[in-house]
């Protein structure tokens, strides 16, 4: 073993460097206003305290979860569309829905495809009666793909 590598090693086992590690992360997690759970806290989570309605970029998402509730509880959400009652048919307000958020611009390819891949009946199930879909851009979206030339 030379010097470099006995440095190297000495430095690793130096409690200095980890206790400026550990102060650099509390002054980063002040900053960012993030507090640690306690062990009993830790304990008491379920798995439903794991769901969240706005990933972040570095989060592992497993799947996507349709939800009904009052579009103000919603506001956190990344994807939501409002569903108030109308005529359109369930199946066909879906489809709206899924394909407005397919087209969202700040959706990662992980997000699209959980997106699609839940079952349609799941979202039906969601809705109540004939509803009326409404979210930000919708009918430029809608508009837009009927201007489309086909081929």
């Amino acid at each position: 073993m030379d010097d470099a590598d006995e440095d190297i090693e000495k430095a690793l086992n130096d409690d200095t460097i980890a206790k400026a590690e550990r102060e650099e992360l509390r002054r980063i997690m002040a900053e960012e206003k993030i507090t640690l759970l306690e062990e009993q806290e830790l304990s008491q989570l379920s798995e439903i305290d794991a769901l969240t309605g706005s990933p972040l970029p570095h989060d592992v998402l497993l799947f996507a979860v349709p939800v009904c509730a009052p579009y103000n509880a919603l506001n956190g959400y990344k994807y939501r569309v409002k569903l108030t009652p109308g005529t359109q048919r369930k199946g066909k307000a879906a489809k709206t829905a899924i394909a407005q958020f397919q087209r969202a611009a700040d959706s990662s390819q992980r997000e699209k495809d959980l997106i699609k891949a839940i079952p349609e009946m799941d979202l039906i199930q969601q809705m109540k009666a004939s509803v009326k879909l409404s979210a930000p851009n919708l009918e430029k979206a809608k508009q837009q793909s009927r201007k489309k030339p086909t081929k």
